[in-house]
């Protein structure tokens, strides 16, 4: 074998994806996924890890539904989702892989599946997608996180899970437009290192790591956004933000191995001023997004 990342070793790797996702077994699809992303990062495959990361996303998403036990929708989410495994193959069989059709193909899923993720009273309210809401919605949500970086330094924050969490719910109420889903691809990455760097830190030197880990990492993000408002294509940049993200979160992985999502060692020394200070913020991001989304 050579020393790369072969297609058939991918193509391997792809196939026990596409059978976990057909048997709607979505917990090892997210394993296969992260197998994907783990030999693409140590090959060196920008696009066999990008796919990877694609299929992840997907993979998380099928969790939820497998653990709500709705068996037609559990069926009905892989059906759909074996149609961008699909995509994957008949690029592999061409020999040429797309990125940017590819997003195209995700986007499209995450469209066709987005009800999935509704209560009853948001399928009757929401009955149109507003992805020019949820684009400007984003927009206000950079500002917040270019304004406020620095609170990236508290231990206790929470600062881009709560980013992700109203981009979440943009996606799934209102849709959004294949740009914005590529984009925040690239948060939804720097909060994977962000949560290692908070299990890994020590109280010493928490707001030193963080300020040479995570907060250079943001403030590329935050350029590559600005970029996109002045020009019309900036996928490519999108894109090698991503996969260095990537790798240096399968990095952390190889390190560290798998960690909790929560409850960071870091929080034991939270104090009442930092208490105070995320208090503040949420309550400015949410008279920020009232104020001029009027939502």
């Amino acid at each position: 074998m050579s020393s790369e990342y072969t297609e058939t070793i991918f193509g391997y790797d792809l196939d026990a994806y596409g059978i976990s996702v057909k048997t709607k077994d979505f917990r090892s699809a997210n394993i296969f996924a992260n197998r994907i992303m783990s030999n693409s990062s140590l090959f060196d495959s920008k696009q066999f890890g990008i796919i990877g990361h694609i299929l992840k996303e997907i993979a998380n998403d099928g969790i939820k539904i497998q653990m709500s036990k709705d068996d037609k929708m559990l069926l009905d989410y892989s059906q759909k989702s074996s149609k961008v495994v699909g995509t994957v193959v008949k690029m592999l069989a061409t020999k040429k892989i797309i990125l940017d059709d590819l997003w195209s193909a995700y986007n499209q899923h995450q469209i066709s599946t987005h009800t999935m993720f509704m209560s009853p009273s948001e399928k009757i309210a929401y009955v149109k997608l507003d992805e020019t809401f949820s684009n400007n919605t984003i927009k206000q949500l950079i500002t917040i996180l270019e304004k406020d970086i620095s609170f990236l330094e508290y231990p206790t924050n929470d600062f881009l899970r709560g980013i992700l969490n109203e981009s979440s719910r943009l996606s799934k109420v209102h849709g959004l437009q294949k740009s914005d889903e590529h984009f925040m691809s690239l948060l939804m990455m720097l909060q994977r290192i962000d949560i290692y760097i908070k299990h890994t830190a020590m109280k010493e030197d928490f707001i030193e790591r963080t300020q040479k880990e995570t907060i250079p990492l943001a403030s590329e993000i935050i350029k590559i956004y600005h970029l996109i408002n002045n020009t019309n294509d900036k996928s490519d940049e999108i894109d090698d933000l991503l996969w260095k993200l990537i790798k240096i979160w399968r990095n952390y992985f190889i390190k560290f191995m798998e960690i909790e999502q929560s409850n960071y060692s870091i929080r034991e020394q939270k104090s009442n001023k930092e208490d105070l200070e995320k208090s503040e913020l949420v309550e400015e991001v949410t008279k920020y997004i009232e104020a001029d989304m009027g939502e």
